[in-house]
């Protein structure tokens, strides 16, 4: 998988899959008693370390509990803890807006929010060295309460 988004969808349908396991049972073609549950525990373990894989490209450290075969029920759970962390993640990340995308989100210039992250007024996150790249939190850009001024804007003479 490539995205987070890729990921979050892969995760909810391996929840679904645990989901069905967990209400249902085990599939019609497991053999019946315990035999059957074996089989079922140890998919539900796979599908979980699976799912911890390829969370784990993404930064994901989240480790089962259980040691050994797990029901579906406790996959359930182990899963949902991935799909939850993976979800929080992504959102984090659209979280960071490119100058481009804030001016975008105020209707203003890209020079205006150069100017207020200039004066102070709007915190940013330099990436790189030399000119690198700059990235504002979408939660700053809402705090931060747009006042025309001589003294924020040096391009504008009032």
């Amino acid at each position: 998988m490539k995205t987070t988004r890729q990921l979050i969808r892969f995760l909810a349908e391996q929840a679904a899959i645990l989901s069905d396991f967990a209400e249902l049972g085990p599939p019609i073609d497991y053999p019946e008693g315990p035999e059957g549950e074996y089989y079922l525990s140890v998919e539900c373990t796979q599908i979980v370390e699976t799912c911890q894989r390829e969370a784990a490209k993404f930064g994901c450290d989240l480790i089962c509990e259980k040691a050994g075969e797990i029901g579906p029920k406790e996959a359930l759970v182990q899963v949902g803890k991935i799909l939850a962390w993976t979800q929080a993640m992504a959102q984090s990340k659209s979280d960071m807006l490119t100058v481009k995308q804030a001016a975008e989100h105020w209707n203003v210039s890209q020079r205006t929010i150069y100017d207020l992250i200039e004066c102070g007024r709007l915190r940013c996150q330099r990436i790189g060295k030399g000119r690198g790249t700059i990235r504002v939190k979408s939660t700053d850009l809402d705090r931060c309460v747009i006042e025309p001024t001589a003294k924020t804007y040096k391009h504008l003479t009032i």
